[in-house]
């Protein structure tokens, strides 16, 4: 039982820190994955693979978001800014543009692409458009090469 009232409050503790603002974004552990060296080259890959313009796509310095599940490390992550779109923006209803006023969140309509990286060989690849991770990015020219496959 006592294990029990102590799970609780460490749940409840953690619950109440920064990035845990309901049960998906829950994370107990505070250790973190190993920083992401080959963020550039992995930037750089995706330029490659989508045929996209190194000119005008930047990449962001890389930070950290919650982990996979419950008891997982944090997450490393870059936002990809510039790569051509495959399709136009959603039309977007009235009640996402009043989510997005009252969260105070600019729909831009910018096309992003997201790199999670979780320690493992290749970063996981989100795309989409005004994606909250990228609002506050830093952004920086891609630098490096693609790597060999």
């Amino acid at each position: 039982m006592r294990f029990l009232s102590s799970l609780a409050i460490a749940v409840l503790v953690t619950a109440c820190s920064g990035h845990n603002t309901n049960l998906s974004t829950l994370q107990i552990s505070g250790a973190t994955a190993p920083f992401p060296e080959n963020y550039q080259e992995e930037a750089a890959r995706i330029l490659r693979d989508r045929r996209a313009d190194p000119e005008f796509v930047r990449v962001s310095y890389p930070q950290t978001t919650v982990g996979a599940g419950i008891g997982t490390l944090k997450r490393w992550y870059v936002c990809l800014r510039g790569i051509p779109a495959p399709a136009g923006p959603p039309r977007r209803n009235w009640t996402a543009l009043a989510e997005g006023w009252v969260r105070g969140q600019q729909l831009t309509d910018v096309f992003e692409v997201v790199l999670v990286f979780s320690g493992e060989r290749r970063p996981a690849i989100t795309t989409g458009f005004d994606s909250p991770l990228c609002r506050d990015a830093t952004y920086e020219p891609i630098t490096a090469e693609p790597p060999v496959t």
